[in-house]
């Protein structure tokens, strides 16, 4: 009996934890659908809080795996028979959805400032041959010799 109970209470523990890990990430996916958002329209300062709420909640998350490393390890030694337990199973498959959604917006994140930063490259490289030829003509026309003196 004293076996049930303290695996009754490790696996509400457990749902627990993982509800607790599960909230922390969904409000990173959240925050990180608004960062795409914030890159696209070149929002900086909403980039950087974004962020910033998003390394808040990792914080959190590590925490949470500190607070429960017995919990962490009783999971993982005994994970055949905590996967059969619906709910824990429910929670792992969410977690694992939104971890691989996670993936995607951060490489999307990634793609957009690399062509971000390429766009700018390309405009500042522009930018600074067309200063070349503006500093060029200027020096031509003060250092230029006229056509009468050529014939002199």
């Amino acid at each position: 009996m004293n076996k049930k109970n303290s695996c009754m209470a490790s696996r509400e523990k457990i749902i627990t934890y993982l509800e607790g890990e599960l909230r922390c990430y969904e409000n990173i996916e959240i925050l990180a659908k608004q960062q795409s958002v914030a890159i696209q329209s070149g929002d900086s300062k909403k980039l950087g809080l974004l962020i910033t709420e998003k390394e808040n909640y990792i914080k959190e998350i590590v925490q949470l795996m500190h607070s429960n490393v017995r919990l962490i390890e009783e999971l993982s030694i005994h994970a055949q028979t905590v996967i059969l337990d619906n709910t824990i199973k429910k929670l792992l498959k969410r977690k694992k959805t939104i971890l691989i959604a996670l993936l995607y917006y951060d490489q999307d994140g990634i793609n957009v400032l690399t062509s971000s930063i390429d766009d700018m490259k390309k405009k500042a490289g522009f930018l600074g041959k067309r200063r070349k030829i503006l500093n060029a003509l200027k020096i031509q026309q003060i250092d230029t010799p006229r056509y009468l003196d050529i014939l002199q």
